[in-house]
């Protein structure tokens, strides 16, 4: 059964990751940001709505707070969505500099838990979404990603539809 924590009702991909996971079992997880992770397994950890809450910190913090609180199984294949704005190797002049180096620097601890978790067998995978792409392409884009998803490409960035991004 997926199931999903829904701090900021609406907001997001979370109705199409939802129904896209739904065969494949899992956890959805949104954060005031409309940042997602994606967790597809059977079993998903025991946790309250209050709980979960308690997590939702400063911008780069709550993410990362939200997966040193889990305990994946081996083999398990985590999906941290994200924005293109958070590759420094695509920044251009006067592109809201604030925010592209926040969602920077969440890539970069996202990167850093995917190496201290490789040897438990847990593979990562930074997917950048695009709000004008249609709900239900980038969901089955973001599941199409963790399918692929090996330990030795765990910690890559890629785009919603396949292209790998730089960082």
């Amino acid at each position: 059964m997926v199931q999903r924590w829904n701090i900021q009702p609406g907001v997001g991909l979370g109705p199409a990751l939802i129904a896209a996971a739904q065969a494949r079992g899992g956890l959805i997880v949104e954060d005031l940001d409309a940042e997602r992770v994606v967790i597809p397994s059977p079993s998903a950890p025991d946790a309250s709505f209050e709980a979960l809450g308690a997590l939702w910190g400063p911008f780069v913090e709550a993410p990362m707070a939200w997966l040193h609180q889990l305990s994946p199984p081996k083999g398990a294949k985590i999906a941290v969505l994200t924005e293109r704005l958070g590759c420094l190797s695509l920044a251009v002049a006067g592109d809201r500099p604030g925010q592209r180096a926040a969602l920077a620097a969440r890539n970069m601890a996202a990167l850093a838990w995917a190496r201290a978790n490789a040897e438990r067998g847990v593979a990562l995978v930074l997917v950048a979404v695009e709000p004008q792409a249609a709900p239900e392409a980038v969901a089955e884009g973001v599941l199409a990603r963790l399918d692929e998803l090996t330990m030795a490409s765990s910690g890559s960035l890629w785009s919603w539809d396949g292209r790998q991004l730089p960082w």
